[in-house]
């Protein structure tokens, strides 16, 4: 049957779960789906008389089924809107799983109460006084002279454009205005590595609360906590990389602001969304958002030009670019590994190792291994980054003579608070002279450590584009492989936009084209019940 081809064996089970609980326990394909869109990270399905949304699957007639499958689902499965102690929920005609509903309430209720509580006064006119004194854009302007006045304020911008240096004005402004009642002031982000580059930047003279989202607000996976819960103190929170946030933390967060605080969330909407449910920056961005949009990171303008391109779904205008040669392209056939994995290592094995018969210096080798980088689509696979590692450590041991010195890039995997070594920083492991040292760069300097220490870590010859988020190479290969496709042309938009000189694309015209052609948004229906 062609529904084989779609949905794997947890979607039928949990279908004929359900069923089986109000009926003979016949699957239903319209429950199928859910689960499958659900696992790809949407909150809910859409069926109207012709068509479902999201639609993933190409197949009018499969489409079709799931269409009258939905009008045969019993209503025992359904929960009430306010009730909801049934696995499903149907709201008009958008179908949810019950715990997408409850996060998708609770960010929708917490936006509405921040929406509509005044932030604590402050005196705005000492504020803008403060403005004139920094050298900011008119849109950096606009963007701090929002938070003065509002509980909530969405900034977007691409790479660049200076989100963390109107944020460390912000900053400034606010204890300026506050005066000696110093405001208690949060800085946040989904990760380690993003909170630690915060605080570097963002801290100067002041006190700032600095920690992971989790770690702020105390969420663990062994325990579960209801939202509210725990309640900030802080007058200001700063969120940065907002893009990361699922919906599930989104609704912890947005429940645990005080009232009179003031809300900042930071992101670029056009980046992959999170890899769990929801995309609620992406959301949120079409309301009442300052936008920055000058960039300052690309020294290269056409990159600058076809980030634009893949952000505005310009296909005609993208393949132009690529043929005419301006973004320099390998029309590989993936099928054809060996082949592949040759070029690879023909064209780009020196620049993601180093080998030596001398001693090499860690800040050297990390300088190396942060001007280029492989950057691959697909975590599994012959040219997902698991693989490619593999590859490339097999070939750096075989180049590696009794005598000499080797330089491997490697990445945190595992955050380590005591070490101040957090999930996807950066490193060099140096094997030679019987010795194996790792070596990070943390607040400034770089620390040594023995290999045989506890620090988890990967191999960095190439990483996940989801990885890269929040870095930046001058040189950039971004390699595409089949399935590449199924994150949408955030994922291409965000491989572009890491790189700062130079860009290079690995894959074919036809799976460009198939990448530009979807898009990664996950589905929603928070801006229609708001």
């Amino acid at each position: 049957m062609i529904e084989k081809e779609f949905f794997s064996p947890i979607d039928t089970f949990f279908s004929k779960t359900l069923m089986e609980q109000v009926s003979s326990g016949t699957t239903n394909l319209c429950l199928e789906y859910l689960m499958y869109v659900s696992r790809k990270g949407h909150l809910c399905l859409a069926v109207e008389e012709d068509k479902v949304t999201p639609n993933l699957i190409d197949s009018p007639s499969l489409e079709k089924k799931i269409i009258e499958d939905f009008y045969k689902i019993p209503c025992q499965l359904f929960s009430s809107e306010e009730k909801t102690t049934a696995p499903l929920i149907k709201w008009n005609n958008y179908l949810y799983l019950q715990k997408n509903w409850v996060y998708e309430s609770k960010i929708i209720s917490s936006l509405r109460k921040i929406l509509h509580e005044k932030p604590i006064e402050v005196d705005i006119v000492k504020g803008k006084e403060k403005l004139l004194s920094f050298s900011l854009t008119n849109e950096q302007k606009i963007a701090i002279e929002h938070v003065f006045k509002s509980s909530l304020t969405t900034i977007c911008g691409g790479p660049g454009t200076g989100k963390t240096f109107t944020a460390a004005k912000l900053i400034a402004v606010f204890h300026e205005i506050f005066g000696e009642e110093s405001p208690e002031i949060t800085i946040t982000a989904p990760t380690g590595k993003a909170v630690s580059y915060l605080e570097e930047k963002l801290s100067g003279a002041f006190t700032i609360n600095a920690k992971t989202l989790h770690a702020l607000l105390k969420l663990s996976p062994d325990s579960a906590s209801a939202f509210g819960e725990n309640v900030l103190t802080s007058d200001l929170v700063i969120v940065d990389e907002a893009s990361m946030i699922d919906a599930k933390l989104m609704a912890y967060l947005l429940s645990s602001i005080k009232p009179g605080a003031r809300l900042v969330l930071m992101g670029d909407p056009n980046q992959l969304p999170p890899v769990d449910v929801g995309s609620v920056f992406s959301d949120l961005s079409t309301i009442d958002t300052c936008f920055l949009r000058k960039s300052k990171r690309f020294e290269n303008d056409n990159i600058t030009t076809f980030a634009s391109l893949i952000e505005k779904a310009k296909t005609k205008e993208i393949l132009q670019f690529i043929q005419s040669g301006i973004i320099p392209f390998y029309n590989w056939n993936f099928s054809d590994v060996d082949v592949c994995l040759r070029k690879l290592s023909n064209n780009f094995l020196d620049r993601v190792i180093w080998n030596d018969k001398q001693a090499i210096d860690p800040k050297e080798a990390l300088q190396k291994f942060q001007d280029f980088k492989i950057l691959t689509c697909m975590r599994k696979g012959p040219f997902g980054v698991d693989e490619l590692n593999q590859f490339f450590f097999k070939q750096a041991k075989f180049r590696k003579k009794r005598d000499e010195y080797l330089a491997i890039p490697i990445i945190v995997s595992k955050n380590d608070y005591l070490l101040e070594l957090f999930n996807g920083m950066s490193g060099v492991l140096i094997i030679g002279g019987q010795k194996e040292k790792l070596y990070f760069p943390i607040n400034g300097q770089i620390r040594e450590f023995d290999s045989s220490s506890f620090i988890k870590y990967e191999y960095g010859f190439a990483l996940s584009v989801h990885k890269s988020q929040g870095s930046e190479f001058n040189q950039i290969l971004a390699i595409l492989p089949k399935g590449s496709e199924t994150f949408g042309r955030e994922i291409l938009y965000t491989a572009v936009t890491r790189a700062k000189k130079n860009l290079t694309i690995a894959g074919s015209l036809p799976a460009i084209e198939e990448v530009i052609r979807k898009e990664g948004k996950k589905h929603s229906t928070i801006l229609k019940r708001l």
